[in-house]
């Protein structure tokens, strides 16, 4: 859309018959809509060795990887602050009539050009070592051990103006920074009978820029029968938040939103609540704290037949501290529920129109924030079917079907928790579905994905989402595969919320890993 901003006319102005300097809050349709340019160029490498040390005893395995992305980003039709305010004083650009033809020449000279250079590094080292160790009644210890070095480099440079703030449509500030971190990590394999096993599991990572934590998980596997497996696990997980999160810089923006606070306040239903765009500010919060999580998992695996694999796991997540980008609609909703916000985000009003009735909404401060906490709690099923021919190869599918339960959200200690489930971002129900054909050296692999439609009946919600990649893996004599395919073979388009209209999907992250999947792995 073209820029929608406001800047200052002075009292004199030609046009301004107020006799008063004020901001003008202006949509520049004369300058047209604005455009975006990107170039990325990303390279991963990957080295790595394997093999048997002490006896062949103890089996080994260690690489380095080095990944660099670098994306350059050039936007046109946005508008420069001060030649526009300039313009509207000397007469050149009639603020009332954008379109009026004469305006022709202070759109040319009021336009502005912006650019963006994002450049991340990074690069990481692990060795691995496994084996058996010492002899127990119902079996054979296995261990595992291992450490990983990683280092982390990221710059995000913008152009003058809007480092400036004088580029109207379009904010940001330059912003970067490094880490490094080490870590280290242990696996106890125990067989504690015949047919019951018991992992146990640490892992301790250090940040430079973060601290420290420990994540232990423990693990059971009983086996009653040949064709059934019963498993259980206990997990705690540690997460630093990313340089991103923590650095990218503040941009301004004008989106759509629903003031269901003011609404509610005047009896207007949700649905009949008015959209309008608001001013936010969104970016990096160098205050986050660390993500903490537990995790339990039950379920059973059962082969009925050979080479048909069913199974179930019920699992239950909880994380505080999460790190979520938080929308300017959540803020919103979360405020009509009477909760408090999450730190470092806002909601800014004018004065009250009346009686118990807020002021209209004049900017949001959102961004990066911890929220307090998240409880999930759902269902995974897979089911595989495996069919080797004499002479047509081997067919093979793979259907997995994922149900939540529950999706609860709590913005802030001693708050209520609000469920989140089949609203606009977190649907309740999704599926993958795989079919591969393995003759000889040739693969063939067709992937579906379905993500079920979320949100309230109605013009606001969120249709369902089916994608199919098709993908051709050559296993050629040198020992190499060459891999050819089509992502998202049906060209289908995210699906859209009547709310955001046409310009933009509700959540894009639910849509575009299953858009840019990567290929099937080849059976070897």
């Amino acid at each position: 859309a073209p820029v929608a901003a406001g800047f200052f006319i002075t009292a004199d102005a030609p046009l301004n018959d107020t006799g008063e300097a004020f901001i003008l809050g202006h949509r520049f349709v004369a300058h047209g809509p604005r455009d975006e340019r990107f170039n990325e160029f990303d390279l991963d490498s990957i080295i790595g060795m394997n093999g048997v040390i002490w006896n062949d005893q103890v089996n080994y395995d260690a690489y380095f990887r080095a990944y660099t992305s670098t994306i350059n980003n050039i936007g046109g039709t946005y508008v420069n602050g001060p030649a526009i305010e300039e313009a509207v004083a000397n007469g050149s650009y009639n603020f009332v009539d954008p379109l009026d033809p004469a305006n022709a020449a202070a759109v040319v000279a009021t336009s502005a050009t912006t650019s963006r250079d994002l450049r991340v590094r990074y690069n990481e080292a692990a060795v691995n070592f496994d084996g058996f160790a010492w002899e127990l009644p119902a079996g054979t210890m296995g261990w595992a051990a291992g450490a990983e070095w990683s280092s982390e480099d990221y710059q995000d440079k913008y152009d003058a103006g809007r480092e400036a703030g004088t580029t109207l449509g379009s904010a940001g500030n330059s912003s970067g920074g490094s880490r490094e971190r080490i870590s280290v990590f242990g696996e106890l394999a125990i067989p504690l009978l015949d047919n019951l096993d018991m992992q146990l599991a640490a892992r301790y990572d250090d940040y430079s820029d973060f601290g420290d934590n420990l994540s232990p998980s423990v693990a059971l596997r009983y086996q009653p029968l040949d064709n059934l497996i019963v498993r259980a696990s206990y997990t705690e997980g540690f997460k630093a938040p990313n340089l991103t999160a923590l650095n990218s810089a503040r941009s301004e923006s004008f989106n759509n939103v629903n003031d269901i606070t003011q609404c509610q306040a005047q009896g207007i239903s949700d649905d009949d609540c008015p959209t309008f765009q608001v001013r936010n500010f969104s970016g990096g919060n160098p205050d986050l704290e660390s993500e903490d999580s537990e995790g339990f998992d039950i379920g059973v695996v059962w082969e009925p037949i050979d080479n048909l694999t069913i199974g179930v796991d019920y699992f239950e997540t909880d994380i505080s501290n999460a790190i979520q980008q938080i929308g300017i609609q959540t803020l919103v909703n979360l405020e009509a529920a009477g909760q408090p916000l999450p730190s470092g985000t806002a909601i800014i009003r004018g004065a009250d129109i009346g009686p118990g009735i807020p002021g209209r909404i004049s900017q949001i401060e959102t961004g990066f924030a911890n929220v307090s906490e998240f409880n999930v709690t759902g269902m995974d099923v897979k089911v595989s079917y495996s069919y080797n021919t004499d002479t047509m190869g081997t067919f093979s599918t793979n259907l997995q079907y994922s149900k939540l339960f529950d999706y609860l959200f709590t913005s802030l200690p001693g708050a209520d928790a609000t469920e989140q489930l089949n609203l606009l971002f977190a649907p309740d129900d999704r599926a993958t579905f795989a079919a591969n054909w393995n003759y000889g050296d040739h693969t063939v692999a067709l992937q579906t994905y379905w993500i079920d439609g979320t949100g309230p009946e109605g013009p606001t919600r969120v249709a369902s989402f089916v994608n199919h990649n098709l993908t051709y893996i050559y296993r050629a004599s040198w020992d190499a595969d060459i891999s050819v395919g089509v992502r998202n073979i049906a060209d289908r388009d995210p699906s859209f919320s009547g709310t955001f209209g046409r310009t933009s999907t509700s959540e894009p992250s639910l849509y575009l890993s299953l858009i840019h999947i990567s290929e099937p792995t080849r059976p070897r």
